[in-house]
């Protein structure tokens, strides 16, 4: 448990991706950080990510698997989660993606989180992942081997706060873990075309002011989108 209980999902690094064909149109499916989906914005698509990503078993988990076997697990709506992952290491996923799904990812992000004996504002939550987010550096991402240009000027942080645990289902008698506030860099992109992706993402967060160790990982994915 990290202090502050700030936890991190850290979705790859460095190494860039051996991709040779033309160039991909990236910015034709990027949805602007100001943008909507279904007419939310994506600081709601942020805040659902990390209550989907707290959903499942984490045998289960798609941000804890190692190859994409739990992709499609609890995705609901037009919106396609991608899992990033916990820990210092590269991963490699495949996975099959409907047709018609935009797809949200963070290439690196965090949460901060107020336990049940903990009491915590909203604002004090938002303000400790705004203070954590300093620390992200080294922010690449890769869409069909393609680098996305500039991806700082996607950073997205919580403007309401959630219950962290707010989809795990009934029977399991979850905690409250709320208020939690996030803050990273994001991306959305519109559905892809029918047909083989590559999607990458990195960078390193260097742990002020909570004085923990620095992370750093890559994550890879291989996705093959459905026919309509």
């Amino acid at each position: 448990m990290l202090a502050q209980r700030v936890f991190a999902s850290f979705l790859c690094l460095f190494a860039t991706p051996s991709f040779a064909g033309e160039l991909f149109p990236y910015t034709d499916y990027v949805v602007e950080v100001n943008g909507t989906v279904d007419g939310k914005p994506l600081e709601f698509y942020a805040n659902e990510w990390w209550r989907w990503a707290y959903s499942m078993k984490q045998t289960e988990s798609p941000v804890h698997d190692t190859d994409g076997s739990f992709c499609d697990v609890n995705q609901e709506g037009p919106v396609w989660y991608l899992g990033g992952a916990f820990g210092d290491t590269y991963i490699k996923r495949k996975c099959d993606i409907p047709a018609g799904k935009h797809l949200f990812f963070p290439i690196i992000n965090l949460v901060v989180a107020t336990y049940p004996d903990e009491e915590q504002t909203c604002q004090a939550a938002k303000v400790k992942a705004t203070a954590a987010a300093q620390g992200f550096q080294f922010i690449r991402a890769f869409i069909n081997g393609t680098k996305v240009d500039y991806p700082e000027r996607y950073r997205v942080g919580s403007k309401e706060c959630f219950n962290l645990f707010g989809r795990v289902p009934a029977k399991f008698q979850a905690p409250s873990m709320e208020p939690s506030a996030t803050d990273g860099y994001w991306l959305m992109l519109k559905p892809l075309p029918s047909g083989s992706h590559t999607i990458q993402f990195s960078g390193l967060h260097i742990f002020e002011p909570y004085n923990e160790k620095s992370m750093v990982q890559n994550v890879y994915y291989e996705l093959n989108v459905q026919p309509e």
